[in-house]
């Protein structure tokens, strides 16, 4: 459970190595705009507390399912409280 406002963690990378770092780059974007749906929405709901599931962010943000699990460690999806 993640209290409002969501902070995900975001992957780094300090090597030399291109492939990786835009691989950790193309994470964080995906890390970034999960969160600012999260955190815009939730406030929007009026509740205490609600749970985002994975197939609602992946519609709503427009990333790929894969993306989505990624970003969310594999899990179906995050509850949101105050």
């Amino acid at each position: 459970m993640q209290t409002h406002p969501i902070s995900l963690p975001l992957q780094t990378y300090s090597g030399n190595d291109s492939e990786k770092r835009q691989r950790a780059e193309d994470h964080n974007r995906r890390v970034r705009t999960v969160e600012s749906y999260v955190n815009t929405a939730f406030p929007k709901l009026g509740k205490p507390m609600h749970c985002f599931h994975a197939m609602d962010i992946e519609k709503e943000t427009g990333l790929s399912g894969a993306a989505v699990a990624d970003v969310l460690a594999g899990d179906n999806g995050i509850t949101v409280c105050k």
